[in-house]
């Protein structure tokens, strides 16, 4: 069974911006817990795995909407960002560094 979900979403921006914060908060979860007891080191392998996979047997690349945003090298970039950003604003928050998080959220937007 295939279930498509529209959320009423109107255009292609609007999808790209949902997967990108998506992918942004799916990085920083991987940060908050990649050296914990039972972290997600396994599914930040996976998910790195599987776009390798994809940049490497690449034949011809496809042109089009849901291949270029449902592409893993894609998601693999923003699941980085959302690592970094989530490390330097946690770093600025314990040093006490003040309108850190208000200057990242609008470097990423």
């Amino acid at each position: 069974m295939v279930v498509y979900q529209f959320h009423g979403r109107k255009t292609a921006g609007v999808a790209r911006m949902h997967y990108w914060n998506y992918s942004i908060g799916t990085g920083a979860l991987y940060a908050k817990h990649l050296f914990a007891r039972g972290g997600l080191q396994k599914h930040l392998y996976w998910d790195l795995r599987k776009a390798l996979n994809e940049v490497v047997s690449y034949d011809k690349p496809e042109k089009g909407f849901e291949k270029e945003l449902f592409s893993r090298p894609f998601m693999m970039l923003q699941i980085f960002k959302g690592l970094a950003l989530f490390w330097v604003t946690s770093a600025a928050d314990r040093r006490g560094v003040k309108y850190v998080r208000r200057a990242l959220t609008t470097l990423t937007t």
